[in-house]
């Protein structure tokens, strides 16, 4: 049986987008042809019929807020309002906040899906939500797991921004006197790739940006393309937080069946209690970032016989439990109970 959610389409405010879990029922913003991520939620909106109906107040699982939460004064009352209107009705009301921002929900009633929050200061209420861009596997590799590369010395790949690349005494200098602006998750991206540079243990696989989003490159869909490309060249990719405490790269790297090198800050992964995510990835507390290439060299020696399977595997949980149509499969179920 489908999960039956209640919706009221008409609070959403002037200019907002609806929740990406609407789709099916109220259509996707357009977007450009041109854009990397054009048809990223197709299979989903083709799909969505077959997992959710739209249900009276009465009947419903769950009342679902037709926008992305939001902590704007504007929208407040409509919020506070909903929640108060499903609560006289005995629901939960389901709430998305696809944000960087970590700042804490205090809402009663109300069941949590985000994406930038943190695990040690987890409500009960709050659960994981992925990052999506297209399907890399579909979009780059034709459909086709890349060939896993069995060599001896670990190729780990990176494509992206770092605070910078070397220890020159210059850069120091910078450090030293404050004038090295980056925020500290950028120093982890830099403390990683760096690890990597200076390793014998693993092989670099990387393509340095001049700043983020290819900042340096005016053709978006040709440096998605060599995004893609590089992590295909490689059967490790470092995964780190962005501006929000989550990584939209992990579920890009994940839908090619690559292993994540996951950089763990105090992070809430989705679906945690299902998906064994330490078996499927090289898994990188803080504190380890300078033994980041001896964790890789171990996990790649300990597995070398398995790196095919692992990495199905990796796919496999992606189609799953992470893709647009796989995590809404699984939200069906949940809200089910």
């Amino acid at each position: 049986m489908k999960c039956r959610i209640y919706t009221n389409i008409q609070l959403v405010p002037v200019g907002v987008n609806p929740v990406i879990m609407l789709f099916p029922f109220f259509g996707a913003p357009q977007i450009s042809a041109d854009d990397p991520d054009f048809g990223r939620f197709d299979d989903y909106i083709n799909a969505g019929n077959d997992l959710f109906q739209l249900s009276s107040r009465e009947e419903c699982d769950v009342f679902v807020l037709p926008f992305d939460y939001s902590f704007d004064k504007r929208f407040e009352s409509v919020i506070r309002e909903f929640i108060k209107e499903a609560k006289s009705f005995g629901k939960k009301v389901l709430l998305f906040y696809n944000a960087d921002d970590d700042t804490s929900i205090e809402l009663e009633n109300v069941i949590v899906f985000r994406t930038s929050f943190y695990l040690s200061k987890k409500r009960t209420y709050e659960y994981a939500f992925p990052g999506w861009s297209v399907d890399f596997l579909k979009a780059y590799s034709q459909g086709t797991l890349p060939e896993t590369k069995h060599t001896d010395k670990p190729a780990v790949s990176y494509c992206g921004y770092v605070d910078y690349v070397d220890d020159s005494w210059k850069i120091w200098l910078s450090n030293l006197f404050g004038r090295n602006k980056s925020k500290p998750w950028e120093k982890l991206r830099g403390r990683a790739v760096r690890n990597v540079l200076q390793s014998s243990k693993v092989k670099a696989q990387f393509l340095i940006r001049d700043g983020f989003w290819a900042s340096g490159v005016a053709d978006k869909k040709a440096a998605r393309q060599e995004y893609a490309e590089n992590m295909m060249s490689a059967d490790y990719a470092i995964c780190c937080r962005g501006g929000g405490n989550f990584s939209y790269r992990l579920y890009e790297v994940m839908s090619l069946g690559k292993i994540p090198v996951f950089i763990n800050t105090d992070c809430v992964l989705p679906w945690k209690d299902e998906i064994s995510w330490r078996e499927i990835m090289v898994w990188i507390e803080m504190d380890e970032l300078d033994s980041l290439d001896q964790k890789v060299w171990h996990f790649h020696h300990l597995h070398q016989d398995r790196l095919d399977q692992i990495q199905q595997n990796i796919r496999n949980t992606y189609e799953s439990h992470l893709s647009p149509v796989g995590f809404f499969s699984k939200l069906a179920l949940f809200l089910k109970g």
